[in-house]
């Protein structure tokens, strides 16, 4: 199966707890039907911090009930049933990305310096495929000492 990478934003409160390993489930109205298990995603935090922070693999893709997420996954979320239940509000229905082998830059990657690098970067509403040119330049970026993997064990979509 060839396996996509993908340019997500997520706001810096759901990020930190991505990075320290709390959340471990990402809640999404809408998504890319061809997002799929195995699927690599680098997080962008967003604004204030405006920063490429980390990634992960998708372990799992749920599409159900806005009830049924809540219940599946809710706690792993990381979020208040109050804030779940307003983030899907005028909708039944949404996705949930389960995450797994979640990796830490060692520095985060401010967008200015992202854009200096790299011609025509747009930061996303929700997610992206990142090109080629962008792949490239994402798998240089050293990664934190405490993340379990190092770069030469991180495979390349």
């Amino acid at each position: 199966m060839l396996h996509k990478t993908i340019l997500m934003s997520i706001k810096p409160k759901y990020v930190e707890k991505i990075l320290k390993g709390e959340k471990t489930a990402e809640f999404r109205r809408s998504m890319y039907s061809s997002i799929k298990k195995g699927d690599q995603v680098f997080i962008y935090s967003s604004s204030p911090q405006k920063a490429l922070v980390g990634k992960f693999i998708i372990d799992e893709i749920i599409n159900d009930t806005v009830e049924n997420l809540w219940k599946l996954k809710g706690k792993e979320g990381c979020i208040s049933y109050e804030e779940f239940m307003n983030y899907y509000d005028g909708i039944s229905s949404g996705h949930c990305l389960v995450l797994k082998e979640i990796i830490t830059y060692s520095a985060p990657i401010k967008l200015e310096e992202l854009r200096s690098q790299i011609v025509n970067f747009r930061v996303p509403q929700s997610c992206r495929y990142l090109r080629p040119d962008e792949i490239e330049i994402f798998f240089k970026i050293p990664i934190a000492s405490s993340s379990k993997k190092s770069l030469d064990t991180i495979i390349r979509y």
